[in-house]
């Protein structure tokens, strides 16, 4: 791999982070090949203009979240519900825990290889 390719970078975010990656991607989005977001906290409209504005010009069909179905923290269906706001294609998978953990390392490969 050659130039910029080469220097491109994967994120993979949870909980808190997920907001971190948000507030540093206008930054460094031309850096960034893809998004993996998993745990997301919180949704509000206050983050909602987070996600947009970060996501505006960042090519969605590089981005997925995971979302354990009953995350106790936020559920699937608050995501779910949450980023079709933000951007309706965003994919977001619904993971099968009902906790805060997120060990699927091989969907992230998944995404992250294809």
């Amino acid at each position: 791999m050659e130039g910029a390719a080469r220097d491109k970078v994967n994120l993979i975010a949870k909980s808190v982070g997920t907001m971190v990656a948000m507030l540093l991607l206008p930054q460094i989005a031309v850096k960034v090949n893809k998004i993996i977001l998993c745990g997301v906290p919180s949704v509000s409209s206050e983050r909602r203009k987070l996600f947009q504005d970060a996501l505006k010009d960042f090519p969605i069909k590089n981005i997925i979240c995971f979302q354990n179905r009953q995350d106790p923290i936020c559920s699937y269906r608050e995501v779910k519900v949450f980023l079709r706001q933000v951007n309706p294609q965003i994919r977001v998978v619904e993971m099968p825990r009902h906790d805060h953990h997120y060990p699927y390392f091989a969907e992230f490969q998944k995404f992250l290889f294809a």
